[in-house]
Protein backbone atom coordinates (compact mmCIF):
# COMPACT_ATOMS: atom_id res chain seq x y z
CA UNK A 1 0.00 0.00 0.00
CA UNK A 2 1.59 3.47 -0.68
CA UNK A 3 2.66 5.48 2.04
CA UNK A 4 2.78 9.42 2.47
CA UNK A 5 5.60 10.92 3.43
CA UNK A 6 6.32 14.89 4.10
CA UNK A 7 9.50 17.44 5.51
CA UNK A 8 9.48 20.84 5.75
CA UNK A 9 11.81 23.50 3.94
CA UNK A 10 12.52 26.99 4.13
CA UNK A 11 13.64 29.15 1.18
CA UNK A 12 17.00 28.97 1.85
CA UNK A 13 17.33 25.45 1.92
CA UNK A 14 14.45 24.19 -0.58
CA UNK A 15 17.50 22.15 -2.78
CA UNK A 16 19.07 20.77 -0.28
CA UNK A 17 15.51 19.44 1.32
CA UNK A 18 14.87 18.22 -2.00
CA UNK A 19 18.16 16.51 -2.52
CA UNK A 20 18.12 14.52 0.16
CA UNK A 21 14.37 13.34 -0.28
CA UNK A 22 15.35 12.17 -3.90
CA UNK A 23 18.77 10.16 -2.29
CA UNK A 24 16.74 8.61 0.18
CA UNK A 25 13.90 8.02 -1.90
CA UNK A 26 14.72 7.76 -5.13
CA UNK A 27 11.38 10.14 -5.90
CA UNK A 28 10.76 13.32 -6.63
CA UNK A 29 8.43 15.40 -4.65
CA UNK A 30 5.61 17.70 -4.55
CA UNK A 31 6.19 21.22 -3.54
CA UNK A 32 3.61 23.16 -2.25
CA UNK A 33 3.07 26.70 -0.17
CA UNK A 34 3.38 26.62 3.63
CA UNK A 35 0.84 25.98 5.27
CA UNK A 36 -1.38 24.05 3.10
CA UNK A 37 -4.54 22.90 3.45
CA UNK A 38 -3.76 18.93 2.15
CA UNK A 39 -1.14 18.21 4.38
CA UNK A 40 -2.00 17.59 7.88
CA UNK A 41 0.73 17.51 10.74
CA UNK A 42 0.55 17.93 14.99
CA UNK A 43 5.02 18.49 14.83
CA UNK A 44 5.87 22.40 14.25
CA UNK A 45 6.48 23.15 10.68
CA UNK A 46 10.40 23.81 10.34
CA UNK A 47 12.89 23.11 7.95
CA UNK A 48 14.30 19.91 7.97
CA UNK A 49 17.66 21.16 7.40
CA UNK A 50 18.44 24.23 9.81
CA UNK A 51 14.92 24.47 12.24
CA UNK A 52 13.63 27.93 10.76
CA UNK A 53 9.61 28.86 9.86
CA UNK A 54 8.88 26.45 6.97
CA UNK A 55 8.03 27.88 3.61
CA UNK A 56 7.01 25.18 2.01
CA UNK A 57 6.31 21.48 2.18
CA UNK A 58 7.30 18.85 0.14
CA UNK A 59 4.89 15.11 0.05
CA UNK A 60 5.86 12.16 -1.63
CA UNK A 61 4.43 8.53 -1.88
CA UNK A 62 5.97 5.17 -1.67
CA UNK A 63 5.35 2.16 -1.64
CA UNK A 64 5.51 0.08 1.49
Amino acid sequence: MPESSYRFACEAHMDVVIDGIVDDFAVAPTILPWPDQTVRTESPAVCHWCGKSADYVLTWTTDS
